[in-house]
């Protein structure tokens, strides 16, 4: 008889436990809750434990100025949660171990652990004053955003899976993404990082680093890659030789001084203004899929192109910037030596005052400053020309000439003080 009643009692306690009702103390997210047909099965004014538990989809409840989400612990079997925009400033996930998806963007969280969350795939948590992200126990994560936030590092080695990895706008210092052969897209812009090696990372499509303090990058080993973007670099050099598949080079305001296209055969836009260039092979055997091309403010005089005629005929309007200085030709290695040796001399070069010019022709020319503007303009007769630079600042110049013989050729001209 007493084995009967003890039987009794446990079933008796268990149904109790099972018909308690979850603590939800925010009015919105209970609202919410309630008005969910799907997890509010019995239609009543409150949420059991058995309906949460029994709840095996996914909890959407973003935008609804909800300040507490204190009750989402009893939803242990739910697989996506969304709270996006509301006023939270804590969030509880540790019972949720069945989730494989969490979007908690745009709240005021501070600290996230999902150490025990071992299932999740696609985190993000951006928009939130979080100051560390331990994802060292997320084996299975593909997808991870956590852009603006207050993350002065991130350690992603236990996340071999990442995807695509997007954490714009923090304090990060380094990023090892050495294990990382699947990641597809990055975005690690506006970071304090100093070099990126993408040596192991054939898979990846889209890069985006501006705005960080980067002085080398490593692109040798990136066939995939159809979007760099790198705004803000000090880095002088890149190699693009084994990216075939590049479509944008979205990179102004650097360091660079060559950029070589030729094994780039399905570029369509180049932006690279603002740089340091001295060298610009665009020569890649599809010229006529180029759609946009700004390369101003750069010390180009010579861009090596498939065809001259066509670049000089279809490289034009709002869709192309480029320096008055800066010629096209079939080959730039060529374009300059023969024509200054033969036709005309300029020397001494670098100038402090006086600089002597030697032409075997008539020649044309104007003189055009670094940003393009055209300065002067007169010709040189044959034999000796003499030209006071006095009234010029120091910097670079460049002579835009003209010959009936030579053609047009382009000449540098360094001005001292």
């Amino acid at each position: 008889m007493k084995k009967v009643l003890s039987i009794i009692f446990a079933v008796g306690f268990l149904s109790v436990g099972h018909s308690q009702t979850v603590n939800i103390p925010d009015v919105n997210f209970k609202d919410y809750l309630l008005n969910h047909p799907e997890i509010n099965t019995n239609s009543d004014n409150e949420i059991q434990v058995s309906e949460a538990l029994n709840f095996t989809d996914s909890i959407m409840c973003s935008g609804m100025q909800i300040y507490d989400l204190t009750g989402i612990e009893a939803f242990e079997n739910i697989v996506f949660l969304s709270c996006v925009n509301n006023q939270l400033e804590a969030l509880d996930v540790s019972q949720n171990t069945a989730l494989q998806s969490l979007i908690c963007a745009m709240n005021n969280i501070s600290s996230l652990d999902v150490s025990a969350n071992t299932n999740l795939r696609n985190l993000r948590c951006s928009i939130n004053p979080i100051q560390s992200l331990n994802v060292s126990n997320n084996l299975n994560l593909e997808y991870l955003y956590c852009e603006s936030n207050s993350l002065s590092s991130l350690d992603v080695s236990q996340s071999p899976g990442l995807i695509e990895l997007y954490c714009t706008s923090n304090s990060i210092q380094t990023l090892n993404l050495t294990n990382h052969t699947l990641l597809k897209e990055l975005d690690c812009s506006s970071n304090p990082l100093t070099q990126l090696d993408f040596a192991t990372n054939n898979a990846l499509e889209y890069i985006m680093c501006n705005g960080n303090q980067l002085s080398t990058i490593s692109l040798e080993n990136c066939p995939a890659l159809i979007e760099f973007r790198g705004v803000n670099g000090y880095y002088t050099q890149l190699d693009l030789s084994n990216c075939p598949a590049l479509k944008k080079f979205d990179c102004p305001f650097t360091q660079l001084t060559s950029l070589d296209f030729s094994n780039n055969p399905l570029l369509e836009v180049v932006y690279c203004f603002s740089s340091q260039l001295t060298s610009l092979n665009l020569a890649n055997g599809n010229n006529p899929n180029l759609q946009r091309i700004w390369v101003t403010t750069n010390q180009l005089t010579c861009i090596q192109v498939d065809d001259s005629a066509y670049s000089t005929t279809n490289w034009i309007g709002n869709e192309f910037a480029f320096d008055a200085s800066a010629t096209f030709n079939e080959d730039c290695g060529l374009s300059l030596g023969g024509l200054e040796t033969s036709m005309i001399e300029f020397y001494p070069n670098p100038v402090t005052s006086i600089v002597n010019i030697r032409a075997d022709e008539k020649i044309d020319y104007k003189l055009i400053s670094i940003d393009g503007t055209t300065i002067a303009n007169g010709e040189f007769l044959v034999g000796n020309n003499v030209l006071n630079t006095d009234f010029l600042p120091a910097g670079v110049y460049f002579f835009d000439c003209v010959g009936l013989n030579s053609g047009r050729f382009i000449q540098k001209l360094q001005k001292t003080e």
